[in-house]
């Protein structure tokens, strides 16, 4: 007969059932009838038998302290609690015999005249008067003293994995680490995913890619008026003042030659000032009815980016918010001169170091898609192309100029060589098949070969563009 607490570390019962099932290998082989069995929180129930083979208990009466699955439980055998018992048996046996005696006794009761009496004959008793004792490890862990607050489930080890417990749960995330987005979802969810190449983290709840969710990890989101097509913001009257303007020149066409750096006149904005190319500046221009921002008239027009716009009489517009087609603060109205009314305020993230990245401007299709590349979604595989003009090119040269573009590309299946060219030069060339992430200034952006044929397949992971922070 065994006196030792079994430990069961992960139990189940249903609510009106008598029967227990152990979920592990836990053994309680040598349980004797009359066991208690212990649940943190709930009342001990006396255990009746016990199936090793089917890994069950069998209660004395049904179960009605609710549905438990995954707990942990310990099981105290009677014969460690046999003792106590009996002593309690005798000192209710001693109380009544006592009160028996009262009935028929008349006078002052003398103990002397009892005959060797019990010390708990003579007063209620005491642990140390209780014949036998309990060891801690025959205690359940609901009942150990030792701690000020009572555990409620047995310590585990969390370097084995999942474990549950009542009161206690440990489970960690899968994590995965790829130069790529997700595409393919994990095999048991929740999953996070780093994606390398856009420092991005996902956190992956379902089996398909579409049950991503990235974690954005920007300072910030803002708008910015991008003048990249001839267009002006035209105000309701005219004004004589000073203008003082924040903005970002993206290019200038001087005599027919563009010019994507250096310092040159800018006769788009008011007062023709000039101004740096390709950095945010600062300007002041003294105006006399003056009614259009953006153009001089002379059909020469500013192509780059507005922060905001202050009128010495009062009027101020912070362009880091959408109005379109109206500027209410300027009372003004934005015109495009082609007849285009796309609005020409771009949404922008923060990334962490200070740069501004628009959204994926990676068009649907391509400006230009030679015979040589098939096109299926964001993937353009080549068969030995080998002509110079052979070629997938995203946007025209004049498009791109003076910007700064940020591209993802992976490379499958490669043979040869291969670059994502920046006007004809091979500065980006690839030789193995990987993730690289290239920055494009004021060229074009083609995917094409280098030298020799070409077989592969590019993979266009994203397209954006890049603005400097506002300073």
């Amino acid at each position: 007969m065994s006196t030792y607490v079994f430990s069961l570390n992960d139990i189940s019962v249903e609510d009106g059932s008598p029967v227990v099932s152990v979920n592990n290998s836990d053994s309680f082989f040598g349980l004797i009838e009359g066991s208690q069995l212990f649940i943190a929180g709930k009342l001990p129930a006396t255990i009746i038998d016990h199936d090793t083979t089917t890994k069950t208990l069998t209660l004395k009466y049904n179960w009605h302290q609710g549905d438990l699955s995954n707990v942990a439980a310990q099981v105290v055998p009677i014969g460690a609690v046999g003792v106590l018992l009996q002593a309690l048996e005798n000192n209710r046996a001693a109380y009544a015999s006592f009160l028996e005696t009262m009935a028929d006794w008349s006078g002052d009761i003398n103990w002397a005249q009892l005959i060797d009496p019990p010390a708990t004959a003579t007063q209620w008793p005491d642990f140390t008067q209780v014949t036998g004792t309990l060891g801690e490890s025959q205690l359940p862990s609901v009942a150990s003293t030792k701690r000020d607050v009572m555990r409620v489930s047995p310590a585990f080890d969390t370097s084995k994995g999942r474990q549950a417990f009542e009161h206690n749960h440990y489970d960690q995330l899968a994590k995965n680490v790829s130069p790529l987005p997700p595409t393919i979802g994990p095999l048991k969810p929740v999953e996070f995913h780093f994606d390398t190449t856009q420092k991005k983290t996902w956190v992956m709840w379902g089996h398909s890619g579409e049950d991503a969710q990235p974690i954005e990890q920007y300072l910030g989101r803002r708008h910015f008026y991008m003048a990249d097509s001839p267009l002006l913001i035209a105000l309701d009257d005219l004004f004589t003042g000073t203008i003082t303007m924040r903005v970002y020149v993206f290019h200038v066409t001087i005599d027919g030659v563009t010019h994507l750096s250096g310092t040159h006149e800018i006769k788009g904005l008011p007062g023709s000032p000039t101004l740096t190319l390709g950095q945010w500046v600062t300007f002041n221009a003294s105006v006399t009815d003056f009614d259009e921002i953006g153009t001089d008239r002379q059909g020469n027009y500013f192509y780059g980016l507005v922060d905001y716009i202050s009128l010495s009489d009062g009027r101020f517009a912070d362009l880091s918010k959408p109005y379109f087609p109206r500027i209410p603060q300027l009372n003004a109205t934005i015109t495009n001169t082609s007849n285009n009314a796309s609005n020409p305020f771009i949404a922008c993230n923060q990334r962490l170091d200070g740069t501004w990245e628009t959204a994926d401007i990676t068009p649907n299709t391509p400006m230009t898609i030679y015979s040589g590349w098939v096109q299926n979604g964001r993937k353009f595989t080549a068969t030995n192309v080998s002509g110079g003009n052979d070629r997938v090119e995203f946007f025209s040269t004049s498009y791109l100029d003076g910007k700064t573009v940020e591209y993802a590309v992976a490379l499958h299946s490669l043979s040869s060589y291969t670059a994502l060219a920046t006007l004809n030069s091979n500065a980006n060339a690839i030789d193995v098949e990987s993730v690289r992430v290239f920055t494009a200034t004021s060229e074009r952006l083609a995917l094409k070969r280098n030298y020799g044929s070409l077989s592969g397949t590019a993979e266009v992971l994203y397209i954006k563009q890049l603005i400097p922070e506002v300073s």
